[in-house]
């Protein structure tokens, strides 16, 4: 009986380190969108200052066994910035929740939950 509480422990703890949330962190860039700190990890990708270097956004991911491509969902978040919103919430293609907030330093922090994230090699 005690073996099977540490299976169906172990079996929801893998369950919640496999959910992952990917974060995209913009600030600055100028009005063509140029930075000069770029960092990209597998867990979130960050784009600051005004430089010269595209934000490297241009990567999918897998949410609902769609692709989705992670550029769209920026996109979208500038569009809706753009028009006044400072934070918000939406379903991207229906599949991928995505969370989104502009902070007082002027950062816009972008939090998607997705199955995997692709990153170009």
């Amino acid at each position: 009986m005690t073996k099977k509480i540490l299976l169906l422990f172990a079996l929801v703890a893998s369950m919640v380190s496999s959910a992952s949330a990917y974060v995209i962190i913009i600030q600055g860039g100028g009005p063509n969108h140029t930075y000069n700190y770029i960092r990209l990890t597998g867990s979130r990708c960050e784009c600051r200052g005004n430089g010269n270097n595209n934000c490297p956004v241009r990567f999918t991911a897998t949410a609902g066994e769609r692709k989705i491509n992670m550029e769209d969902v920026v996109n979208e978040v500038l569009a809706r910035q753009a028009k006044g919103e400072s934070e918000g919430s939406f379903v991207y293609e229906e599949v991928m929740p995505v969370e989104w907030k502009t902070t007082v330093k002027n950062e816009i922090v972008i939090t998607t939950k997705e199955d995997e994230v692709d990153l170009p090699k």
